[in-house]
């Protein structure tokens, strides 16, 4: 009779480490694809400060460009979770900088996860800088 309890004893110390385990495990899945998504923000970000260091004044080209990509993780064609900015440091012209900011609502598949940290949706920004290369200024 003590050989069947520990056996069962066994098995319920192997359920609750199993449970632990795999949360774990779902845990570090989010945790890649938060960075998996940071990078595509991130690759969108420099693409639309790329388009926009030669077409500065053309802010939907930069936007256009952005959610124009379509591989990854991040559907960028969603206007409600991601969101594009494009900001100037002076002038619109040749030798200043151009911001491109790039922010996602990035959803958390791990229940508990979002429990600890107080929301199933986690933020994810990137942002590039570029010299504007053309129009010369006035």
């Amino acid at each position: 009779m003590g050989e069947e309890r520990e056996r069962g004893q066994s098995l319920v110390e192997m359920a609750t480490g199993l449970i632990f385990l795999l949360m774990m495990l779902a845990g570090i899945v989010d945790a890649g694809r938060a960075l998996f998504a940071r990078a595509a923000l991130l690759d969108a970000a420099e693409e639309g400060a790329l388009y926009g260091s030669y077409q500065p004044a053309d802010v939907s080209g930069i936007e256009s460009r952005i959610r124009d990509i379509t591989d990854g993780p991040v559907d960028f064609s969603d206007l409600d979770a991601v969101k594009v900015s494009v900001s100037y440091a002076g002038n619109a012209c040749a030798g200043h900088l151009l911001s491109v900011n790039v922010s996602y609502d990035f959803m958390i598949t791990t229940p508990f996860v979002g429990t600890i940290l107080g929301s199933q949706i986690f933020p994810l920004s990137a942002s590039s800088e570029s010299l504007i290369l053309s129009p010369k200024c006035d």
